[in-house]
């Protein structure tokens, strides 16, 4: 089966990076990572040689503004619209990511945004900088919330049930009781 760039249409060619098989455009446009190769890519000894882990198949090219806002349709799920995805908070890095099969477009010049970041992450940690912790501290609280409500219903689920046995229970046991003292 023959995938087509969701930009230009063109086939997308199976290339070989350190035995993980992505799928990239003849025409430079950008490349296709299956669910979990972008992560064996990140993990391989061999990032720091992305640069030129596509010779003469993946040439990068300014990504032209009228591309930005271009809707890209799933390589393997054409029907399927990609979402915008904010890989590692505090990056500043924006892939195009399906919601059926996890799989991710990186656009022209993305991959190597990409490397430098994990390159960076990979010799000293990200500064937590203001903005990045009243995120995180934002995050924190919306989870908590969440974590809350979802116990609150729970707890109110389960007490509402543990009620209607113990009702059931009850009026089973005066019914056996009536029943038996009316034959006595």
């Amino acid at each position: 089966m023959s995938l087509a760039c969701p930009l230009c249409s063109e086939s997308l060619e199976e290339t070989r990076f350190n035995n993980i098989e992505v799928d990239v455009c003849s025409k430079g446009c950008g490349a296709w990572f299956d669910y979990g190769e972008l992560k064996d890519v990140e993990e391989s000894d061999t990032l720091l040689a992305i640069d030129n882990a596509f010779p003469g198949v993946y040439t990068p090219q300014a990504l032209k503004e009228s591309m930005a806002d271009t809707p890209r349709k799933c390589v393997r799920h054409p029907e399927q619209e990609l979402s915008r995805y904010h890989w590692n908070l505090g990056s500043g890095l924006v892939f195009d990511k399906c919601a059926t099969c996890q799989g991710m477009w990186l656009d022209a010049g993305e991959l190597e945004g990409y490397a430098e970041v994990v390159k960076k992450f990979r010799t000293a940690p990200p500064e937590l900088t203001p903005e990045l912790v009243a995120k995180l501290g934002e995050a924190r609280v919306n989870a908590e919330k969440k974590l809350a409500e979802q116990l609150d219903i729970a707890t109110q689920k389960t007490v509402r049930w543990d009620f209607w046995l113990v009702d059931d229970a009850l009026r089973g046991l005066m019914k056996m009781m009536i029943g038996n003292s009316s034959g006595l």
